[in-house]
């Protein structure tokens, strides 16, 4: 049975690859502006964590149209949230300041109008991180490094417009930054 399995995982791996030539409308060079609402968690608990702005632009290159690199730069600013766990106070948050930069890239789903999306890489992020947790009190400032990665939905006749949540995994500081954003595709030339 589970030779079966694998097999019939194989051949649907092979079809679906085989479809996502056809996941993005054009091959070329695009300007891609994002903004949105910010929100950083730390690593160990959702709970702790705020609020705040995102707002990000890519340089895209589509040399393929299911595979795309970014270069990209950002900015997301949050605060601590002072949120309620079953009616109790707790003083516990995680708040980033911070401009981001990096490389990462986008492999599309072939869904016509709307174009499922996950994007991946490595950055850089310069700023202030706060990190207050019942394990954790980390305030620095400076340069941490992330994993960034997103996901969403590219739709349109010709897929312009991205509705995605995009996360920065920073290592130093032990938190999650990031967005919840629209974004909105330009071509170049």
């Amino acid at each position: 049975m589970n030779l079966t399995l694998s097999k019939l995982f194989l051949v649907f791996l092979l079809l679906f690859s085989m479809k996502l030539t056809f996941a993005q409308p054009r091959v070329g060079d695009f300007v891609n502006f994002s903004a949105g609402l910010g929100l950083t968690t730390a690593n160990e608990s959702n709970y702790y964590g705020g609020t705040g702005y995102y707002a990000q632009v890519e340089y895209v290159t589509c040399e393929k149209k299911w595979f795309g690199v970014r270069p990209y730069v950002g900015f997301v600013s949050t605060t601590g949230d002072d949120r309620d766990l079953k009616n109790r106070y707790t003083p516990y948050y995680a708040a980033t300041s911070a401009v981001f930069f990096g490389g990462k890239v986008r492999v599309c789903a072939p869904i016509p109008y709307v174009a499922p999306f996950i994007e991946c890489g490595l950055g850089f992020s310069i700023g202030n991180y706060q990190t207050y947790t019942p394990n954790r009190n980390i305030k620095m400032n400076g340069i941490d490094t992330h994993i960034p990665f997103s996901i969403g939905l590219s739709f349109g006749r010709k897929t312009t417009t991205d509705v995605m949540f995009s996360y920065y995994f920073n290592q130093k500081s032990h938190q999650v930054a990031g967005g919840a954003a629209i974004g909105f595709l330009i071509p170049i030339k």
